[in-house]
């Protein structure tokens, strides 16, 4: 496994387990700059942003790279939801029972639930409706 691999699980961790930032092997800015070339292709640096923050020094265009992708991430993510809210209170309000699966419950578990990008919602309907 490759170091900048091996940082997305440290910084993963330390984000899924609402964690202090611990120290790690030695890396190099290179490092970081791969990591988070890989956090961006998987749609994963609002989810790692809080635990690498401290390790970026806030002048750093690392840093403001992630930090604008984060937020990016986050809004999109809070925006979506409340889309999703307003379509399961309409369909709650006629009467139509349904169980959200996978993601869309899953988030709950996250320290941020807006930390868990989502582009779509599970929901179980019965046939009936």
């Amino acid at each position: 496994m490759k170091i900048h691999q091996r940082l997305i699980i440290h910084f993963l961790n330390l984000s899924l387990f609402n964690q202090n930032s611990e120290s790690i092997s030695s890396y190099t800015k290179n490092d970081l700059e791969e990591m988070i070339k890989e956090a961006k292709a998987h749609k994963i640096c609002g989810l790692i942003f809080n635990s690498l923050v401290n390790f970026l020094r806030r002048d750093d265009n690392l840093y403001t790279d992630i930090y604008k992708i984060s937020v990016i991430e986050s809004m999109s993510q809070i925006r979506h939801f409340e889309v999703v809210r307003y379509a399961l209170k309409q369909l709650t309000e006629k009467g139509i029972k349904i169980i959200l699966l996978k993601g869309s419950h899953l988030r709950t578990l996250y320290p941020k639930p807006e930390m868990r990008t989502m582009s779509d919602v599970d929901i179980l309907v019965n046939p009936k409706d």
